[in-house]
């Protein structure tokens, strides 16, 4: 970590010249070692993640050459590390330097939307960092001038997901369209349910019509079920049962009142054992049969068909993965 920062020019002592390009792809190539043998949710944790290296870090992945076969470990670190920088509790436009051209955002998504195309783990990578990105409280504001958004109704959320419906819809190719299909099921995962349910329906249609096509390869198949299932999770609310938790005392005094009473109370609790237990049997069984009306009233949405529709058809899949 200290060697990227170098490279990126924050925290070099004084007199020290920055990392060479040779040291930071020694580097970033032991950091995916690391990442692939213990997984990168992991690695993560322990990148540093001040504010101040959120811009060298994105100045960083722009210097590095795509066409460069050698340097797709480098972007994969550093897109790792761009995806724990991006949660720092500050609004982004706060921290942007910029001020003319894209803003701070744009930028980022338009690096991970290059890297979704591509047939290595650079597409995963970008694939986490824009779920991280855009799951922010402040990505999908309604009011212009907040969030990235530049007029109201263009929230960094909705106008990525309107860009992943055209790349469903036309020919982007085989490779984009698997990134596609990845990020979103990415922030469909992270995502709070109460800002992600009026967008679902931009998603779903394009996604019910995909599921019929043959052709798609493995990869392609699994995304399409993982995506489906959690559109439907996003669909159906959360259900607290009441018989699943009971509330004890918040005083210990309570608790050792409570005790207390119930030990003097032992014989005349004895006694009367059999008639307690059949109300108490009642009284679960009326529980039960509430809950259950309670599950039969629930309303689930036409829209649940459709994705349990794609799951039975992914159980029919050749592949054990999907």
């Amino acid at each position: 970590a200290a060697t990227l920062r170098s490279a990126c020019g924050v925290g070099s002592g004084d007199g020290e010249p920055p990392a060479g390009q040779r040291e930071v792809r020694r580097a970033c190539r032991v950091l995916y070692v690391l990442a692939k043998v213990r997984g990168f949710k992991v690695v993560i944790k322990f990148f540093p993640h001040s504010v101040a290296d959120l811009e060298p870090c994105l100045d960083l992945i722009d210097r590095q050459d795509v066409l460069d076969a050698e340097t797709w470990e480098t972007r994969y670190v550093l897109l790792l590390w761009l995806s724990i920088l991006v949660m720092v509790p500050f609004g982004l436009n706060t921290v942007d330097s910029a001020t003319s051209g894209s803003n701070l955002i744009e930028r980022i998504i338009d690096v991970c939307k290059g890297c979704l195309g591509e047939a290595a783990k650079t597409r995963d990578a970008a694939a986490y960092l824009l779920a991280r990105l855009l799951t922010r409280p402040d990505m999908d504001d309604k009011t212009p001038g907040e969030g990235g958004a530049k007029t109201a109704g263009s929230a960094p959320l909705v106008a990525f997901l309107k860009w992943c419906v055209v790349q469903m819809e036309g020919s982007g190719g085989q490779l984009l369209l698997t990134g596609v299909h990845q990020a979103l099921a990415n922030i469909f995962k992270l995502g709070q349910r109460n800002s992600l349910l009026d967008k679902v329906s931009l998603v779903s249609d394009v996604l019910h019509s995909q599921t019929a096509t043959a052709g798609l390869s493995t990869t392609q198949r699994h995304n399409t079920c993982k995506l489906a299932q959690r559109l439907g999770l996003t669909y159906l609310p959360p259900r607290v049962a009441a018989w699943r938790y009971t509330r004890g005392h918040r005083s210990l005094l309570d608790n050792l009142k409570a005790s207390t009473s119930s030990s003097a109370s032992t014989h005349a609790a004895v006694a009367s054992t059999a008639s307690t237990d059949s109300a108490a049997t009642s009284a679960h069984a009326h529980t039960a049969r509430r809950g259950e009306d309670d599950e039969d009233d629930a309303f689930v949405p036409i829209e649940i068909e459709y994705v349990i529709d794609s799951l039975l058809q992914g159980m029919q899949d050749r592949d054990t993965v999907v």
